[in-house]
């Protein structure tokens, strides 16, 4: 059974660059990882970058966090990638989500890295707000399939391969209301939230996203089919 790679970039469209509205170098990451992906896998990769302006204030087809719990049902970005998942899982295998995002580099934490790694597959069944949400809106969204400590294994693997070719990096715990992470660790997914740098020459991106590919090509050889997965039941 073939692999499937998931990129997504939902914060990678900007309202005021000048404010940083968005994550601003998300965008050119994710195209890179995706071209760099499509050369060795060209049938079996898909890019959901952001279509509409990242907001705090709002939620519509224009405007909205898109990595957050409250978009999955009201946004077309949703739509999209919610059918791409339903298409891909049972059919291939493993499955990855690579959920791509950039910070700036006056962060005290991280100023100093290449990147980090959100590790937010512990929140199997997400907050009491995203818990709250699926119980109105989906059918069973965060329940069945993931196995954490697995996930958590994937991250792990990740941090080494970076550490072994000299990439500055660390892994941080992410917040239980990441949409997107919470929904592909649930469905079974080989999934990461990864953040670059935004002070990274372009150069340095590329050379990380060869690194991100040579990782899906180790993890490739684990092979644990899920067979039962949660519902969407707004598309």
């Amino acid at each position: 059974m073939q692999p499937y790679i998931i990129i997504t970039a939902p914060h990678s469209k900007c309202v005021n660059v000048l404010e940083r509205t968005c994550d601003l170098v998300a965008g050119k990451a994710s195209e890179y990882l995706y071209e760099i992906v499509h050369q060795q896998y060209p049938n079996v990769v898909s890019l959901h970058s952001s279509n509409i302006y990242r907001s705090e204030d709002q939620c519509d087809n224009e405007y909205c966090d898109l990595n957050r719990p409250w978009a999955i049902c009201r946004t077309n970005y949703w739509s999209t990638l919610a059918k791409n998942i339903k298409e891909v899982r049972g059919k291939y295998n493993p499955i990855f989500l690579i959920d791509v995002h950039s910070y700036p580099a006056t962060e005290s934490e991280t100023k100093d890295l290449d990147v980090y790694l959100l590790n937010t597959t512990q929140f199997k069944y997400g907050s009491k707000e995203l818990s709250h949400y699926i119980k109105r809106n989906i059918n069973s969204l965060s329940g069945g399939g993931g196995n954490d400590k697995i996930m958590l294994q994937y991250v792990k693997d990740l941090n080494n391969i970076l550490e072994e070719n000299s990439i500055k990096r660390k892994i941080l715990i992410g917040t239980d209301d990441n949409a997107i992470n919470v929904i592909g660790s649930s469905n079974g997914f080989i999934t990461i939230l990864i953040e670059f740098n935004e002070n990274l020459r372009d150069s340095r991106i590329e050379e990380i996203c060869h690194i991100i590919l040579q990782w899906i090509e180790e993890e490739i050889e684990w092979n644990t089919m899920i067979t039962e997965y949660p519902n969407f039941d707004c598309y």
